[in-house]
């Protein structure tokens, strides 16, 4: 069984080669004809076999304006990142309503991911992402960043003054943090101009 999560905008499917491949060639069929239809909104998909399910979802955990707070990872005992898990998940744990949880190492100094989305930072010259060794779900946006933008890869640490962006398939939340730079506006604004241009009917 494979999961994503999607959002489908007036363009269409947003991330859309992305999903089909994280979904897999037996459902690229039903894929394609749920694409073609679907309303605007996020969906949750779901690949079982040859059988594509689908969930319209009445929104997304990742929006503006989230309280920030710091949890050790619950999949520390990977390494590197992995396939996004359908829910029920480890991550549900972790997860609480009208917060942005950060998930780090065991002593809590270095930052790996959010509880629903990959984390980037800007050090005041460049996007960071995270070192591909560190413990996450494989995340779409992260890969499509990675792929479409230069970068560089190092640890993000708790503390330090770089600004962060949660991101996932379906919304990007530079959130506020006491101490931390913003993250640059520009380059933010081009990372979902990126994104919104992949959407496909």
């Amino acid at each position: 069984m494979t999961f994503t999560t999607l959002r489908v905008s007036t363009r269409g499917t947003v991330l859309f080669e992305d999903h089909a491949e994280r979904l897999g060639p037996a459902v690229r069929a039903p894929f394609e004809r749920f694409a073609a239809s679907a309303a605007e909104g996020i969906y949750a998909l779901q690949a079982r076999g040859s059988e594509l399910l689908i969930e319209r979802r009445k929104g997304t955990r990742l929006v503006e304006g989230l309280e920030a707070r710091f949890r050790v990872s619950p999949v520390l005992g990977r390494t590197g990142p992995f396939a996004k898990p359908a829910p029920p998940s480890p991550y549900d744990a972790v997860r609480e309503a009208g917060a942005m949880t950060l998930l780090t190492n065991t002593t809590g100094d270095e930052i790996y991911e959010t509880c629903v989305a990959s984390v980037l930072a800007w050090d005041g010259e460049s996007l960071v992402l995270v070192p591909t060794n560190r413990p996450r779900v494989l995340s779409m946006a992260e890969t499509f960043v990675a792929r479409a933008f230069r970068h560089r890869r190092a640890p993000i640490m708790r503390e330090s003054d770089w600004g962060l962006l949660a991101m996932n398939a379906v919304a990007s939340v530079a959130p506020v943090l006491p101490g931390r730079r913003a993250f640059d506006s520009a380059l933010l604004a081009e990372i979902r101009a990126a994104v919104e241009d992949t959407a496909i009917r």
